[in-house]
């Protein structure tokens, strides 16, 4: 098996608050730049706004392997208080593999 076969993803759809849509940019900024910097196995972790609806954004997560992806959902936890605050509904998570 190759390394990119090994690699494994998540694209997250997030709706947050309007009144929070600055704030979230801020948070998510910041996890973003947490994450690249303290996990290795991340390969990419890039958050995006929708053009259509500022209050949506997208986060796509690529993974060396899926001990990489389980550290990042453990690490994430820890982060959690500031994520969850802004989301006006449940994160929307989408399992993906690169082709």
């Amino acid at each position: 098996m190759s390394e990119i076969d090994r690699r494994v993803g998540i694209i997250t759809r997030l709706q947050v608050h309007p009144h929070e849509v600055a704030h979230a940019a801020e948070v998510f900024r910041a996890m973003q730049a947490d994450v690249l910097a303290h996990e290795p196995g991340t390969v990419e972790y890039r958050f995006y706004r929708d053009d259509a609806d500022e209050t949506v954004f997208w986060v796509h997560e690529l993974f060396a392997d899926e001990a990489a992806k389980q550290v990042h959902l453990v690490s994430h936890g820890e982060r959690r208080a500031d994520f969850d605050r802004v989301l006006a509904v449940p994160a929307v998570f989408y399992a993906v593999a690169p082709l």
